[in-house]
């Protein structure tokens, strides 16, 4: 026979025991009851007399009940309530601190569906600001794209003093070089600095392609 209560940890008297007494000639009795733990109790389906002892007990149907399956498996109260515990040093108290106590079914739940939660969020915040820098989910920036990067990075520093190309008859940056031309940055310098083109003729082959 199975029983469920609402606590984890429950226990029901369902009689008294009574101590033996040899001068009376009283027979000892051990008390009967039933323990729940993990808000679960079996009584053998023979014990009868356990069985009709419980089912008169007045909270029968109220804090525990004869069941297939828990019924509070989700709502179940925690067997270690929450304390408040005063630490105290050299007889003096000191600060006072909560304890977290034993969390329900409920609780558990909850914690792991935040989890959940939290993990995808995570997921979609990391996307988003790898989107807002050019950079494709789940794969690295490409040469071009760190080159950039890096450019951008030296100009903002005030101390930076970038290099000067001749474009168009102009003393000018690579960055507006490209501005000017409507040419990828990254291209022109490759070309610039790996293949050793004026700029002239970077943008020239640039804009040809």
């Amino acid at each position: 026979m199975k029983l469920f209560s609402r606590s984890n940890v429950y226990l029901v008297v369902l009689e008294n025991g009574i101590p033996a007494n040899r001068m009376a000639g009283v027979a000892g009795k051990t008390t009967r009851y039933i323990k729940f733990e993990g808000g679960e109790a079996n009584v053998d389906d023979d014990d009868t007399t356990t069985i009709e002892l419980y089912k008169k007990h007045p909270k029968y149907g109220l804090e525990f009940f004869e069941e297939n399956e828990d019924p509070f498996k989700v709502s179940r109260k925690a067997s270690e309530p929450r304390h408040a515990i005063d630490e105290i040093e050299h007889g003096v108290a000191g600060k006072s601190i909560v304890s977290k106590g034993t969390p329900s079914e409920q609780e558990r739940l909850i914690l792991e569906k935040a989890t959940e939660i939290a993990k995808v969020m995570a997921g979609a915040i990391i996307k988003e600001m790898l989107e807002k820098n050019n950079v494709s989910y789940g794969s690295s920036p490409t040469v071009s794209e760190s080159t950039t990067k890096a450019s951008t990075a030296q100009k903002a520093n005030s101390s930076y003093n970038p290099k000067k190309y001749t474009y168009n008859g102009e003393m000018v940056t690579l960055n507006e070089a490209a501005e000017k031309s409507g040419v990828d940055y990254g291209k022109l310098l490759h070309l610039t600095r790996f293949k050793k083109m004026s700029v002239d003729d970077a943008v020239a082959q640039l804009k040809q392609t």
